[in-house]
């Protein structure tokens, strides 16, 4: 669990690790399933990472809400030189754009970019369910100006 304060407002984030292994691909459509986001990371020295990477973004892409925010994350930045960096941020950026995910590169060891990361991943989060709490708000309204029109002379009730 990890708590983000974004103003007021104190943000727990769930995270799941299942490291990309495949035998926890039926569990994890569970979890996402109901997952208001989603983040998915790969190994920017890594090509194979970055290969299966893009597996658990189409099995994201049909097993979450539509409406669930997706952060794809390449990682290992501090150990990524020119030598050994095998995946660019372009192709990372570019795999997001293709699935509608957010994207930044960081690192875990050093911290760098995990905090910003994850807290424009929670401000996000926090826009959706606002936005959902405004349209259910609208959707009452409506409801309560049927309630007062009549129709051939009857009211709903």
């Amino acid at each position: 669990m990890k708590t983000i304060r974004l103003d007021a407002q104190v943000i727990a984030l769930q995270l799941w690790d299942t490291a990309g292994q495949e035998r926890y691909r039926s569990i994890t459509r569970q979890y996402f399933r109901k997952a208001d986001g989603i983040v998915v990371i790969y190994d920017v020295t890594n090509e194979k990472s970055f290969l299966a990477v893009r597996n658990w973004m189409q099995s994201v892409r049909e097993g979450a809400d539509p409406s669930a925010i997706i952060l794809l994350l390449g990682n290992k930045t501090d150990i990524a030189t020119n030598k050994t960096r095998q995946v660019t941020p372009k192709e990372g950026a570019k795999l997001a754009e293709e699935y509608g995910a957010k994207f930044s590169e960081t690192s875990a060891k050093s911290g760098e970019k995990i905090h910003s990361s994850m807290t424009l991943f929670a401000c996000d989060l926090t826009k959706v369910e606002d936005e959902q709490k405004d349209s259910v708000l609208s959707l009452a309204a409506s409801d309560d100006e049927l309630k007062s029109s009549s129709c051939c002379g009857g009211k709903f009730s």
